[in-house]
């Protein structure tokens, strides 16, 4: 034995290790023990929560079993009710979420559990921990019970959530339309007037100055639609009728429910225009009109209700002679909206905006355009097509077209000599005269018809060129001046004749006059010079006009398509015209 206060021995310190090792040897078992139990227990125990699926709305409901094999009969019969259950109320409540009814389930078939018993009033061995016990024990009859309770409880449940969830979508509604309400009433109070004639923009895009333009990019012609995206789906509204200033006209956007009070609402469909010259002159009007014709045939030949006109965003209430009769024949408004209406706002329910004319359209589209113009307007003159067809004895038709008061002709006789003098030169050359001041429309557009060239002093009768067939050729005089002083303006007719499939043979100016008085002051000067009378030089518009003869007579009747269809190989085809018209009079 050792003695006190000594140190111990060898012998007693081992004894010593040996017991404070037991409780680790005791905790290693014990740890092993549980978690022999967990995976014993996780393999043969029913954990609905691990074991349920998820379900897919308005599919069926999958077995919750891989292997019925490794479950007693018991508690195969069980998860099939359950799988049933859950089926018949997912199904008829598949406006609700499926996550919801996992917890529900666990806790309801626990809760059902303790208090239904087996045929004999017992109730399951074991009960059901967290929602999923061991169900072996219990009868057929008791776990029908469970199956219906929790059937009824789950249903009962879901038509709770329902109610609950329809309440909640009344009320978020309600509060949208009283929202929406104060909104309405909000921007009915406070319209956003803006100026029709913005003048920090420039020409045309001073009109409704918030339209995007594409510039220089060709295209069809631009039209701006209301309501539309581009508006947020809002209708055009205007206010004002000022004739003289476009600043005091204004415009704005507003949807259907959010109309400026006291305002006119006008149905249907209204075309607006806005230019920088005028709607009188029948160059300019149609140049800023014409487009509409195309707008109607684009568009399943429309119908328009009403025409409204701007100049420099200032109202205007007549339409010219020439282009009203156009729009006649294309079957669109020829009497301008007049606006007189005070001073309450007028909103559109659709308009159709034109702020460029038939700037920018490509030469394909133009000519497309001018041939329908053509043909709504030959039959809208009654004009048969056979009256263009040059008979066997006629092969050029030439017309003088003569003008009164301005740029007229100081010399007409002489003009008509030397006409008459080189067209008896060519074996079925005619020519004629057209007093434009003497004759109707319908007798311009027939004439025109029946020319193969055209030989006028510049100005706007020659707008009639329109109505000539393809293939013609075009001779064109001035003034002294216009050369130095008339800008681009002065080759507006080399661009139509070209876009209606014609030739420009030229032009010839008349020199033979004295100098402007006003010495550099162009703007007089371009006064001075603008509406002087053409003379002639006999002999550079005889050899002129026999040139142009020669080579009409000689080329162009070989590349025209013959109203048969059948042309001659490897010609260059121009097309005739033809009396089927995209769209008539009658289609308004």
């Amino acid at each position: 034995m050792a003695k006190p206060g000594s140190p111990p021995s060898k012998h007693t310190r081992k004894r010593r290790r040996s017991w404070q090792t037991l409780p680790v040897v005791v905790f290693a078992i014990t740890l092993l023990f549980g978690l022999w139990q967990v995976f014993f227990v996780h393999r043969f125990r029913f954990p609905l929560h691990a074991q349920l699926p998820r379900l897919s709305q308005g599919g069926a409901v999958p077995g919750f079993l891989s292997d019925f094999n490794t479950y007693s009969e018991s508690e195969v019969q069980v998860r099939r009710l359950l799988e049933e259950v859950i089926s018949r109320v997912v199904r008829g409540n598949d406006r609700l979420p499926e996550e919801s009814l996992i917890p529900e389930l666990q806790r309801l078939l626990g809760e059902l559990n303790q208090t239904t018993g087996d045929a004999h009033g017992v109730p399951c061995a074991g009960g059901i921990e967290n929602g999923a016990g061991n169900l072996t024990s219990c009868s057929t009859e008791s776990i029908s019970k469970i199956s219906e309770k929790l059937e009824t409880r789950l249903a009962e449940k879901f038509r709770s959530t329902e109610e609950k969830l329809k309440h909640e979508l009344q009320v978020i509604k309600s509060e949208n339309e009283r929202l929406k309400k104060q909104f309405v009433n909000h921007l009915i109070e406070n319209p956003a007037w803006k100026t029709l004639k913005d003048l920090s923009k420039e020409g045309i895009l001073r009109f409704l100055s918030d339209i995007p333009d594409r510039g220089l990019v060709q295209g069809p012609p631009q039209f701006h639609e209301f309501p539309s995206a581009q508006s947020r789906e809002r209708h055009l509204c205007f206010l004002g009728n000022d004739t003289s200033n476009g600043t005091r006209n204004s415009y704005m956007y507003a949807w259907r429910d959010a109309l400026p009070k006291d305002h006119i609402f006008l149905t249907g469909t209204t075309l607006i225009s806005e230019t920088n010259y005028d709607f009188e002159n029948p160059w300019h009007s149609m140049y800023n009109l014409v487009q509409f014709t195309w707008w109607k045939q684009a568009n399943q030949c429309a119908r328009a209700d009403r025409l409204l006109l701007y100049h420099w965003s200032e109202l205007r209430r007549h339409l010219g002679g020439w282009i009203s009769e156009v729009f006649s024949a294309a079957g669109l408004p020829t009497v301008p909206y007049r606006m007189e209406i005070g001073d309450r706002p007028v909103c559109f329910q659709k308009a159709v905006v034109s702020r460029s004319g038939i700037g920018g359209v490509p030469q394909e589209t133009l000519q497309g355009l001018y041939k329908e113009v053509r043909c709504v307007v030959r039959r809208h003159c009654k004009i048969p097509l056979k009256s263009f067809e040059r008979s066997k004895i006629e092969r050029v038709r030439i017309t003088l077209v003569v003008r009164s008061r301005t740029r007229e002709w100081k010399n007409q006789t002489e003009w008509e000599e030397v006409i008459a003098r080189e067209c008896a030169q060519v074996k079925g050359c005619v020519w004629s005269s057209m007093v434009v001041s003497n004759i109707t429309f319908c007798e311009q557009a027939s004439i025109m018809g029946q020319t193969d060239i055209l030989v006028s002093v510049h100005g706007a009768q020659l707008t009639n060129m329109i109505f000539m067939s393809p293939g013609g050729r075009v001779l064109e005089m001035f003034p002294k001046g216009w050369l130095e002083l008339a800008g681009h303006g002065q080759f507006i007719y080399k661009h139509l004749a070209s876009w209606v499939g014609l030739k420009h043979e030229g032009y010839w100016r008349d020199l033979d006059h004295s100098d402007c008085p006003y010495g550099n002051d162009w703007n007089r000067c371009m006064t001075y010079y603008k509406d002087l009378p053409v003379g002639i030089n006999a002999t550079i518009a005889s050899n002129w006009l026999r040139s142009v003869i020669t080579s009409f007579s000689s080329n162009q009747l070989e590349n025209i398509t013959p109203a048969d269809g059948q042309a001659k190989p490897g010609a260059d085809q121009v097309e005739w015209d033809t009396d089927k018209c995209a769209c008539t009079s009658q289609q308004r």
